[in-house]
């Protein structure tokens, strides 16, 4: 049962943490804030025909993430 429990709980930390997919959000570039976890920003556009990680989207928002190496991932909120 305990063993149940476990692969449970991992199932769905797994789950949450897994994207959606990935999207190339337009023709154009766009001015958007990317921000760290701590708040700092990362940087400040979604480049044209660039792929980015699709974390999250609820109707027509999303979060768009952004890997960062030696820093960790970024995070724009943008309205499909």
């Amino acid at each position: 049962a305990v063993l149940i429990v476990i692969g449970g709980a991992m199932f769905i930390v797994a789950n949450n943490q897994t994207p959606e997919g990935w999207t190339e959000p337009t023709n154009r570039d766009i001015a958007m804030t990317w921000l760290l976890a701590d708040g700092r920003i990362a940087g400040d556009w979604v480049k044209a025909g660039q792929r980015y990680l699709l974390y999250r989207h609820q109707g027509r928002k999303g979060i768009l993430r952004m890997w960062i190496p030696s820093t960790g991932y970024a995070e724009a909120h943008v309205n499909f």
